[in-house]
């Protein structure tokens, strides 16, 4: 009886679509968490940058002077712009409310993140929160 139970080498659809979408699940979470470990790194390298500029001036990062510093260097547009970011509006969103082009408004906020030393939106959201810009 040759061949009788012997195991498949090929598999089933229904097992091999399982594999797949499992592989997939999986992919997709390694992504987020590489996304996520990447955030978290750039994170870490401005607040190391930020703090080590702090103690080699003598000045405390968090002191009133320097964060006012940093409202006076935003625009009127971009601090408008801004406003805009911390209710949650896309770069297109934005663009659209004022009535400017694309690329215009991401610009602005590129220019927004640099000003605050800001990684991402949500650091961006954060600094405007503390500044008390909105």
């Amino acid at each position: 009886m040759i061949g009788m139970g012997a195991p498949r080498t090929v598999a089933e659809p229904e097992t091999l679509r399982a594999l797949m979408s499992r592989a997939a699940r999986i992919f997709e979470d390694t992504r987020n968490a590489m996304r996520t470990a990447l955030v978290l790194r750039c994170e870490s390298d401005s607040l190391r940058n930020r703090i080590g500029r702090g103690l080699s001036t003598g000045v405390h990062p968090r002191a009133p002077g320097p964060q006012q510093a940093v409202f006076n260097r935003l625009s009127a547009r971009e601090i408008e712009v801004l406003k805009l970011i911390v209710e949650g509006k896309t770069t297109r969103d934005i663009a659209s409310s004022l009535g400017i082009a694309f690329k215009t408004a991401a610009a602005h906020r590129a220019h927004i993140m640099a000003k605050l030393e800001a990684p991402n939106t949500a650091a961006v959201v954060r600094e405007a929160f503390r500044l008390g810009i909105v």
